[in-house]
């Protein structure tokens, strides 16, 4: 896979998890508009990650790989400190797992993009 194809499907993949949320007929309005939110924060993350460790000259075989691995640090030490001093340590908690879901579909999206490559 070519670097700007990582960039397309990692677009792509944030484009599909947020025609999930939107389609998501029981959810509020309000925790729709919170969950894309996340989701394209998590996408520009991602693929700001992939933009860096490409200039870094890292291989485009690893390049997916290792941005996953730095989304997954980020979530895991940032999150806190990116909401309000006064949330709760278990909305923390849902947030990060709501994160590491999304992060898992960009995980499981690669797999089957790079599943449709080897096929054709």
């Amino acid at each position: 896979m070519e670097f700007m194809e990582l960039i397309a499907a990692a677009q792509s993949c944030e484009t599909s998890i947020i025609e999930i949320i939107n389609s998501d007929e029981q959810s509020e309005t309000e925790f729709k508009e919170f969950a894309i939110e996340e989701v394209q924060h998590l996408a520009t993350l991602f693929k700001t990650f992939l933009v860096e460790l490409d200039k870094k000259e890292e291989s485009v075989d690893t390049l997916w790989f290792s941005a996953s691995k730095l989304v997954y640090e980020y979530i895991e030490f940032e999150t806190k400190y990116e909401l309000e001093e006064d949330v709760e340590l278990e909305t923390i908690e849902d947030v990060k797992i709501f994160r590491f879901q999304v992060l898992e579909f960009f995980s499981s999206f690669f797999d089957e993009s790079e599943d449709l490559d080897q096929n054709v």
